[in-house]
């Protein structure tokens, strides 16, 4: 299976991490490359990545690539919290959330006026979600699934891209949670 890959991008990162979790192979093709860039807008209609080239066609969301690893490599074993469980569908949707306004922030920032109402919008969203997800830590799986997955890449993006956010400073228990994360990723995922 081919992945196109944005390596900035924290979805990207989701299904990178999940991919090298369940040991599975990938052609992984870097948008920083051009010629990637064209092949890509063959295989997705959107043009936006990940995009996973697969046996049963491409597949464009890293939610969509997720559960397909997940369900053809992973027994299912990283979203079965999130069947029939609203709560905690929710909080899959958050986090899919925050990652959006943490790379819209990015976007935002990137032009030649920013918009100051549009900055204040995205850090608002990230500051009130990490507050959610830092109160509902205890109801994330013990063992490692796509809540920690997303949180583990928002978060790793946040800290490469938005220092301003000052998420370390105002969600302690974050800290902890990723410190301990990054650890069972050392173990469980092979270095880059």
């Amino acid at each position: 299976m081919i992945l196109y890959f944005n390596p900035a991008s924290p979805h990207c990162r989701v299904v990178r991490l999940l991919a090298r979790y369940l040991e599975v192979e990938l052609e992984e093709l870097s948008l920083a490359q051009e010629q990637h860039a064209q092949l890509l807008r063959r295989s997705s209609p959107l043009g936006l990545a990940p995009c996973l080239l697969t046996d049963a066609g491409s597949l464009y969301d890293h939610g969509l690539i997720c559960r397909f690893l997940d369900d053809r490599f992973g027994d299912g074993h990283f979203h079965r919290r999130l069947a029939g469980n609203w709560n905690m569908a929710k909080l899959a949707t958050t986090l899919s959330g925050l990652m959006d306004s943490a790379v819209q922030l990015q976007h935002e920032k990137r032009r030649e006026a920013p918009q100051s109402s549009e900055l204040q919008r995205h850090l608002l969203s990230l500051q009130l979600g990490l507050g959610l997800i830092r109160e509902s830590l205890n109801h994330f799986p013990k063992t490692t699934s796509i809540f920690s997955l997303r949180l583990l890449a928002l978060l790793d993006y946040l800290d490469g891209y938005h220092p301003e956010c000052r998420w370390r400073e105002q969600q302690h228990g974050l800290v902890a949670w990723q410190a301990q994360q990054q650890d069972e990723f050392t173990q469980a995922v092979p270095a880059q």
